[in-house]
């Protein structure tokens, strides 16, 4: 197969892979509707022909989902909401195996197994509705790939080094749960990379100067993850149900956290990883990944 006849077997198979988005007049989302609607209250807060304005204020915070929120209001002005979500979608089912492949061309590894992550991009996550944490998704592969160019691609370290500072609070601000499997993924790399210079290097200080751009890379979103979460662990909870922004417990906090037994999750793991459709037919989908996983 040569390199032409590979990128188009790859492009349709994302556009064929982004299909079902566009094939049903209503997605099967269980959290879709509130987003959409507060999005809709975001884009027209100041509209003086709705009752926005005397009941929503504006909260000028730092806090994840704003990427999304604000990304498809933006593409509001252009495109009515529900075809602005729609595209946003797109983008997140194509960006998924575009992250991945982008993270195994940096790896040197080959690139089309990328599009097995496509049937994942339909996961338990999308059908709950998720939305801000199924968009971190392809962002954090993402970084993952371009901090590893930082490490090793000596003459455009810093390009790299500075696209991964912008990818990595994008991703803060789509979801922090994201940004904590970068806190583990980041430093695995950083460990497990090798660096042109690494056969020459004498002494720590030899072996760490070619790293430097990659971790500093890192540093605006961690100072953006800090000034969010740490600063906040001495505040006193402050609970008042019903309250806006006070019906749960600060982050991390007892209040805002449930556990399960470890028990009670093994019970239920087969189940959660394809419970949508209420006849079970979404199993069939499960099955179908987990042979092609098996065959691969």
């Amino acid at each position: 197969m040569t390199n032409r006849t590979a990128r188009l077997v790859y492009a349709a198979a994302l556009v064929l892979g982004a299909l079902p988005l566009w094939a049903s007049r209503y997605l099967p989302m269980a959290d879709l509707p509130q987003h959409l609607y507060l999005i809709s209250v975001l884009h027209r807060l100041d509209d003086p022909t709705t009752l926005y304005p005397q009941v929503f204020a504006a909260r000028h915070a730092l806090t994840p989902y704003l990427g999304y929120y604000y990304l498809v209001s933006a593409l509001n002005w252009l495109l009515p909401l529900e075809m602005a979500n729609r595209v946003f979608l797109t983008a997140y089912v194509v960006g998924l195996p575009l992250g991945l492949g982008f993270l195994l061309k940096s790896l040197g590894r080959p690139v089309w197994p990328s599009l097995l992550a496509l049937p994942f991009a339909y996961g338990d996550s999308f059908g709950w509705g998720f939305v801000n944490y199924c968009a971190a998704l392809p962002l954090t592969l993402l970084c993952g790939g371009l901090f590893v160019r930082a490490l090793e691609d000596v003459p455009r370290r810093r390009a790299w080094a500075s696209g991964l500072a912008v990818c990595l609070v994008g991703v803060l601000l789509f979801h922090v749960q994201a940004f904590g499997f970068l806190a583990f993924g980041l430093p695995w790399l950083l460990v497990t990379t090798a660096v042109p210079e690494d056969g020459a290097a004498r002494g720590l200080v030899a072996r760490l100067r070619p790293r430097v751009p990659a971790l500093l890379g890192v540093v605006p979103g961690v100072a953006l993850f800090l000034g969010w979460v740490v600063l906040r662990f001495g505040e006193p909870p402050d609970i008042q149900p019903g309250a806006p922004w006070k019906a749960w417990g600060p982050t991390f906090s007892p209040q805002n956290l449930a556990w399960k037994s470890f028990e009670q999750n093994q019970a239920e793991f087969f189940h959660v990883l394809a419970n949508t459709f209420r006849d079970g037919s979404d199993r069939w989908g499960m099955y179908a990944v987990g042979a092609v996983a098996v065959a691969g």
